[in-house]
Order: C-alpha cells, then sequence, then structure tokens
C-alpha cells in the first residue's frame, strides 16, 4: 500500500468538505426517516441514502488507517477518529 497516497486523500480539503457534506446529508436523512408514516413512498430511498452514507463513513476511516502505514493504530489516538468508529460500528 502506498501511504503516501492515503495521506494525501486523508489530508486533502475537498475530503474533508465531502465528509462534512456527508455528515449533514446523513442528519437530514434521519430527520425524514422520523416521518416514515408520511413518506411510505420515499422510504426506499432513505434506506439507499442510509446504505450509501454508511460506505463513506467506512472509506473515511480506512482511508484514514490507511495513512497511518505500518501504525494503523495511531487512527485511534484522535478522540474523533474513535467517536467516528464507534459510530460507523454501531
Amino acid at each position: 500500500m502506498n501511504t503516501a497516497f492515503f495521506r494525501k486523500i486523508a489530508d486533502d480539503k475537498w475530503f474533508h468538505q465531502f465528509i462534512i457534506a456527508t455528515i449533514l446529508l446523513a442528519g437530514v436523512v434521519v430527520g425524514f426517516e422520523t416521518y416514515h408514516d408520511r413518506l411510505g413512498a420515499l422510504m426506499p430511498l432513505l434506506h439507499l441514502l442510509d446504505y450509501l452514507i454508511l460506505l463513506v463513513f467506512t472509506a473515511e476511516a480506512a482511508i484514514k488507517i490507511l495513512a497511518e502505514g505500518n501504525r494503523p493504530g495511531n487512527y485511534f489516538k484522535d478522540p474523533w477518529n474513535v467517536f467516528d468508529f464507534v459510530i460507523v460500528l454501531v
């Protein structure tokens, strides 16, 4: 694996902006899902978006872990990374 490649992605401004946009989208999707009785026809789309959001967050964690190279445990030294990782697992 090329650690520098993953480090470049993890540190890039567009990557951070994309993750923030995904977090905002996740909040909107959760908000809409609370009205499942009124949005029955949209529920399949919302479930698909949920799945795609989970994939994005899983990829984010993988990229950040791979960016640590031969010391992947360093990823878990940042409390925000631990929080994100636990949320993805749940």
